[in-house]
């Protein structure tokens, strides 16, 4: 790999401090035991995250549902306790460029993080590196490439044994995409900047200390074929290239994420195999001296699709990896996955899939250790999702056990909610089955799937063609009481011209989904007693949709 010294260009990355950063008032916690999403009704992805101090988890993500302005997403960081309780949240008011994002915590307490940002006063991005107090003040920002025309991302930081803080992404300064490595001290100067590259696209994605104050950083790179590949090298302490290698077949490969295993001085490494229709989860464990390579494995769920992994750690148990990404759902579109293997790669000791029936991501995994109230370790699983949340992409948080199960791991099959018979509300419960061991092809005709108590996802019916023109109610549709007390229940009366399924929703006035029913119309007349959530008092919409009937209907909550 040619190496690209900025030495002579450092007259172009100016540093400077950043003074548009805002800070926004922390926001109301949330309280939650085991999932949980943040955000609002904008696009708010989460990207990355570390097991913080308190042993909760500190996490960092797109911000697109606070503060302004609206078309850049801001900076959007959680910081929870060991049960999942947000302790803080707060959202930087900058104009961030949804590339990456990374965040530590620092063994001083301070907490770092990093991204893409444009300043506004060119089309061009810079890398911004922001040091804040342990309950997210900050105490200062740097940007690396003002002014020098070109984009600079970052995707990666850590604090080394010394205590400086080193950044890894790109930089497109000399015409193409090249990875960039940056080393900063603890109060934000630059000591220098690297580009390291030929002319395609090479990016870093995660830089890792080995010992002796040197680095690894793993990546893709296009310099050694027309296609993309795993890319992997190590710098010294002053960014000299010691090594480079790169890994993959004929496709689009790429890797995503390492970590570091002193006893086998050999490096773990994961991202994507992409060799045909589909991608899949790609590891590779290479030495640590020379970049080669010592095993590799592609893994292939029973649910093929845009498969890959994400983020890889230590596992609880020494010798074994633990790994975070995307796979194919049995839904038919993207969950979040973990999953454990040994230092060998086969066999997969467990594998866990986690979401509905959006898209959903896994982006971070860290060790979740035992706290008050919970006795037993596991992981911290930080992504985003689609599926819950308070609609589009809302941060998603899980904690497992040492296995991968989560509070959320076993789902109930039921039939419908049916509007007749004298308690339409009964779920009759078919059967109790693992999350992973779903086959929607074998679910009864129009099942829905009981995730979490109050979340629902489904129906999985056969789509059937129709050629009629789906129609309103043919007779006015009736709601009471309204107002409701708390507890209570709706009753909705309508009449409908057709048989069908449709489904039901209550939302606030903010558009925030508090639940989701799956229901049988018949032919004329229909009631169906709706119960009432321990929702706030306040303005609530109720909808249903399907082909033949649609509406809305407001009602009013009373305590």
């Amino acid at each position: 790999m040619q190496r690209f010294s900025l030495n002579n260009l450092l007259t172009l990355l100016i540093v400077g401090s950043v003074g548009m950063i805002f800070q926004a008032g922390p926001m109301s916690a949330q309280s939650w035991i085991v999932e949980e999403t943040f955000g609002g009704n904008g696009n708010d992805r989460g990207y990355n995250s570390v097991t913080n101090i308190q042993g909760g988890s500190l996490n960092i993500g797109a911000g697109r549902s606070f503060g302004n302005p609206a078309s850049w997403p801001n900076v959007h960081v959680e910081y929870t306790d060991g049960l999942g309780n947000a302790v803080w949240e707060t959202v930087y008011e900058i104009r961030s460029v949804e590339f990456d994002y990374s965040i530590i915590q620092l063994s001083s307490g301070d907490i770092a993080w990093t991204c893409g940002v444009n300043t506004g006063a060119t089309a061009d991005s810079d890398v911004i590196v922001v040091l804040t107090d342990a309950v997210g003040t900050v105490l200062w920002s740097t940007l690396i490439g003002v002014g020098n025309g070109a984009n600079e991302v970052s995707a990666s930081i850590i604090e080394s044994t010394d205590g400086d803080l080193l950044i890894t992404g790109y930089s497109d300064l000399t015409g193409s995409r090249d990875v960039l490595v940056a080393r900063l001290d603890i109060g934000g100067a630059l000591q220098w900047a690297t580009i390291y590259g030929d002319f395609a696209r090479d990016i870093g994605r995660c830089i890792r200390e080995v010992p002796g104050d040197e680095y690894i950083i793993a990546g893709q790179t296009a310099s050694f074929a027309t296609s993309t590949e795993g890319l992997l090298f190590r710098i010294d302490g002053s960014g000299g290239l010691l090594w480079s290698s790169h890994y993959g077949g004929f496709g689009t490969d790429a890797f995503a994420a390492l970590i570091y295993d002193g006893p086998t001085n050999s490096v773990f490494v994961t991202g994507v195999w992409n060799e045909g229709p589909n991608s899949d989860i790609y590891v590779v464990n290479a030495d640590a001296a020379a970049g080669t390579e010592i095993a590799s494995q592609v893994y292939t769920t029973a649910n093929p699709g845009l498969e890959g992994g994400r983020f890889i750690n230590r596992a609880f148990t020494p010798g074994n990896w633990v790994i975070t990404g995307s796979a194919g759902s049995p839904l038919g579109g993207i969950d979040a996955f973990a999953m454990e293997i040994p230092s060998t790669l086969t066999p997969v000791n467990w594998f866990r899939l986690y979401g509905g029936v959006g898209i959903d991501m896994g982006r971070s995994i860290s060790f979740a250790p035992t706290v008050p109230g919970l006795t037993e370790e596991g992981y911290w699983i930080f992504g985003m999702t689609d599926s819950f949340g308070a609609g589009n992409f809302d941060h998603y948080l899980i904690r497992t056990n040492l296995v991968g199960k989560s509070g959320c791991d076993q789902i109930e099959v039921v039939d419908p909610i049916t509007v007749s018979g004298e308690n339409p509300n009964t779920l009759l419960i078919d059967q109790i089955v693992e999350w992973d061991q779903i086959n929607v092809d074998e679910l009864p005709i129009f099942s829905q799937l009981v995730i979490c108590p109050g979340q629902y996802v489904g129906p999985f019916a056969p789509k059937q063609a129709d050629t009629q023109t789906p129609s309103h109610f043919a007779e006015a549709v009736s709601l009471g009481p309204n107002p409701v007390r708390t507890g209570a229940g709706l009753l909705l009366e309508f009449i409908a011209p057709e048989e069908e399924s449709a489904m039901l929703y209550i939302t606030d006035m903010q558009g925030r989904e508090l639940k989701r029913l799956l229901i049988k119309v018949q032919v004329g007349s229909n009631k169906l007693t709706v119960p009432i959530g321990n929702w706030a008092e306040g303005m609530y919409l109720l909808r249903i949709g399907g082909m033949h009937v649609s509406y809305s209907l407001p009602f009013a909550i009373l305590q």
